[in-house]
């Protein structure tokens, strides 16, 4: 029965002490949203291509993207707005067109 009530304090202190622990100082250092939305949008930026793949099966079709910021104009309601243009091509023809917004 000792055996029994050893685990049951040793599992208490435990959780207790997983309980109350401190937050860490990482989780509330934050950057500021503006810096977070100008890197998502740099990351999603740039030129890419699937010829690797193409070269691996060659059942799969070639895809192209080339995405680059852009300035939208008379966008004064989202003032600190990063806007990304996407243009994939599939076989040298455009396929997809599209404008990302990220704020």
């Amino acid at each position: 029965m000792q055996i029994n009530q050893l685990k049951f304090c040793t599992l208490s202190t435990l959780l207790l002490s997983v309980t109350f622990a401190q937050k860490s100082h990482a989780a509330t250092m934050m950057p500021p949203i503006l810096f977070q939305v100008e890197q998502v949008s740099q990351w999603f930026t740039g030129l890419f291509d699937n010829t690797k793949q193409v070269a691996d099966n060659p059942m799969i079709p070639q895809i192209t993207m080339s995405n680059c910021p852009v300035k939208l104009i008379g966008s004064d309601l989202m003032e600190n707005t990063e806007t990304v243009y996407l243009e994939q091509t599939t076989g040298g023809f455009p396929f997809r067109v599209r404008l990302y917004s990220f704020f």
